[in-house]
């Protein structure tokens, strides 16, 4: 790879050059199943906040970089700083962890309370759960989701990472700081 065009430090440019420089351009592309000329085009400074790499490409990339050099994977740093630009200018979005806790442990206390009192004996319709009742239950859960969602928006920023990102998205993420 040439040094001629300067790549901002923490550009996906800039990931791309200092993996190909551990792995060779050839052997980056091999990691990920594609022709090493991709590879060399995703270093070029030119494409402006342009990830060349899935997701998926992206932590293969960077777990086969930790195996190699024992430091972190530069795309990794190269997609947090893209999100914190783009999410900048939105309000923040953190909860104090045992505000976190007392919210989920207070709703997951009422989805058991009305499971429970849907349980009971003497209700509606004896043991068996009635429409109602069960619609009682689904009205917790949903509260409940509604306050993991909000400590689940609290811990993606913190992490660096969108609040959408799916679970497969958080394992492979867990999965290649791991190793």
């Amino acid at each position: 790879m040439s040094a001629v065009k300067p790549r901002e430090p923490g550009s996906f440019a800039d990931a791309t050059t200092i993996i190909a420089a551990a792995l060779t351009v050839k052997g980056a592309g091999e990691v990920i199943d594609t022709w090493p000329g991709r590879v060399y085009a995703a270093s070029d400074p030119d494409q402006l906040n342009y990830s060349p790499f899935n997701l998926h490409q992206a932590v293969k990339l960077d777990a086969a970089y930790r195996e190699r050099t024992g430091h972190d994977g530069p795309l990794l740093r190269a997609y947090q700083l893209r999100y914190r630009d783009l999410t900048a200018g939105l309000p923040e979005a953190s909860v104090a962890p045992m505000d976190i806790i007392a919210a989920v442990a207070d709703e997951s206390n009422d989805v058991v309370q009305a499971i429970i009192r849907s349980q009971r004996k003497d209700g509606d319709a004896g043991r068996a759960i009635t429409p109602r009742e069960a619609l009682e239950v689904l009205k917790e859960i949903d509260d409940a989701m509604r306050t993991l969602d909000v400590a689940r928006r609290s811990y993606a920023k913190l992490a660096g990472v969108a609040p959408g990102i799916r679970a497969a998205g958080v394992s492979n993420l867990i999965n290649a700081r791991a190793s």
